[in-house]
């Protein structure tokens, strides 16, 4: 090592580096992995202690695969050796055992003594224990001092017991992660309570044995409240309270496992999203089939209902296809639909057949909209319905879509947007773009464009986008401003130009 130290290149290195001050190379190996920072070590003697410094600190699997050393351990000696004042990051990913709380509690306290910012702990990255819980699974039991630290902007926690102290104040705190924790009855609207700054929570999987109380305290810098759970994991005959009255955005992923949903007040929402992709799983491949069941049908929609009926002030939806194909069972039974007071509606979908009804649900019941979204999803299979529902519910597109009036609903719409973000279609020269290939073949795709240009009396124009391009068709009078559209034209980018185009 010596020899190397007196190397010329070494002693040239030195020379270089020796003009660059300490803190700028300690965010420079802020920037690398800690293994990669240690290694610097052996650099020279300049780099000898540098990564003692280090702010962001990351302890995961790929550590044990990189240097076939344990966690425990490592991190044991890498916190005795570090020196630094501050630590802006502290994440540390493994599988917990009981054994290791006294190792673990030091590495929290030594976190929170740093003032960390940013903590992320996961206590079961494997999913070793993914069929467990909380309420009795051998969890690591967070350290109180967590909940009184001033320094602390996000937090992440997994698979952990959290036993709320007496009195506590996160002044800090940012953003909320918890996932897979079995919360106490009140702990939401306590740690909300006492983390004024608090802008986004994001709960995921947890009560998945219990019901789910998320009580959000009143803070007018709450932003987004964020829910994803999985179907399976939660006993399905739990519910869920829902109380967030300054919540700007709420959104509901994953599934819809529980009985029962309550939205008690969400008074300052703007945004809500229901992307319940996981139901295609839980139901099947084709979720229809299982929901052509009666019973099944009218649990689920009663489920969403009681979702949907908590929103419908809000200004933006966001429904995703399983909602659609849910809804069109609803409008194919002809039952009474809800009344929705929104303005911006955005719909997923893959423009099969029993989509179509839905999609015909949310246009009646939006009577205020201004502006309609159909995101694209990728186009599988044909959605396979059994016989005995084809023969009392079976519909042709073409005489379903005649007998429709959505003239007085669709009065106030201005733009219409489909968005398609797969397939091979994402250009195009202006002069031949193909509607057929941007629909990916789906004809129904073509007929709600003209529906919607024929009922929508204000329509001012339609949007075809895809990841790479966008063409605007326009709708007015064609001998009007004849003089102002060349010159429009002139002026616009050639993939924001607008068009003419013939839908018939």
């Amino acid at each position: 090592m010596a020899e190397a130290e007196n190397d010329p290149k070494h002693l040239l290195c030195d020379d270089a580096i020796g003009k660059v001050p300490d803190e700028v190379l300690q965010t420079i190996l802020d920037k690398v992995s800690v293994i990669d920072a240690v290694s610097t070590g052996f650099l020279s003697r300049r780099w000898r202690d540098l990564w003692k410094h280090i702010s962001i600190i990351e302890f995961n699997p790929s550590w044990v695969e990189l240097t076939g050393k344990e966690i425990v351990a490592s991190l044991n000696q890498f916190v005795s050796l570090h020196i630094g004042h501050k630590i802006q990051k502290f994440s540390v990913r493994f599988t917990y055992k009981p054994e290791m709380s006294t190792n673990v509690d030091s590495w929290i306290l030594f976190a929170i003594n740093k003032h960390v910012e940013d903590l992320d702990l996961d206590f079961d990255v494997a999913d070793t224990h993914i069929i467990k819980n909380t309420a009795n699974a051998p969890c690591y039991k967070l350290l109180p001092c967590v909940f009184n630290s001033k320094s602390l902007v996000r937090a992440v926690l997994c698979f952990c017991a959290l036993e709320l102290p007496v009195s506590f104040r996160l002044q800090s705190l940012k953003v909320l992660r918890l996932h897979r924790i079995e919360l106490p009855h009140d702990a939401i609207q306590m740690v909300t309570s006492n983390a004024p700054v608090l802008q986004q929570l994001f709960l995921s999987d947890c009560n998945r044995t219990k019901d789910l109380r998320v009580h959000v305290a009143p803070n007018p810098r709450f932003c987004n409240l964020v829910i994803i759970e999985n179907f399976f994991p939660v006993n399905h005959t739990t519910q869920m309270d829902i109380k967030a009255p300054t919540a700007f955005q709420v959104a509901f992923m994953g599934s819809m496992p529980r009985s029962k949903y309550r939205i008690e007040e969400v008074s300052e929402c703007v945004k809500v999203h229901f992307n319940l992709q996981g139901m295609f799983t839980a139901c099947g491949r084709y979720a229809i089939n299982v929901l052509a069941n009666e019973f099944k049908a009218r649990k689920y929609e009663n489920a969403l209902l009681e979702f949907l009926t908590g929103f419908r002030d809000t200004d933006t939806f966001h429904m995703c296809n399983w909602c659609i194909q849910l809804l069109s069972l609803r409008e194919l039974r002809n039952l009474k639909r809800l009344r929705f007071n929104c303005t911006v509606l955005e719909i997923t979908s893959a423009f099969h057949k029993w989509e179509l009804p839905g999609i015909i649900y949310m246009l009646k019941a939006c009577h205020k909209i201004e502006e309609l979204i159909i995101l694209m999803s990728p186009r599988d299979d044909e959605i396979k319905i059994p016989e005995d529902y084809l023969l009392e519910y079976d519909f042709q597109e073409s005489k379903f879509l005649d007998i429709q009036d959505l003239g007085q609903e669709l009065e106030n719409l201005r733009t219409v947007r489909f968005k398609s973000c797969h397939g091979d279609y994402q250009t195009w020269r202006n002069e031949y773009f193909d509607l057929k290939k941007f629909f990916h073949g789906a004809k129904l795709g073509i007929e709600i464009t003209k529906l919607l240009r024929d009922h929508a009396v204000n329509l001012e124009s339609i949007i075809f986008s895809t990841k790479k391009q966008h063409i605007e068709i326009f709708f007015e009078d064609e001998d009007e401003n004849d003089e102002e559209e060349e010159e429009e034209e002139e002026a616009s980018p050639p993939n924001r130009r607008k068009i003419k185009i013939c839908l018939d």
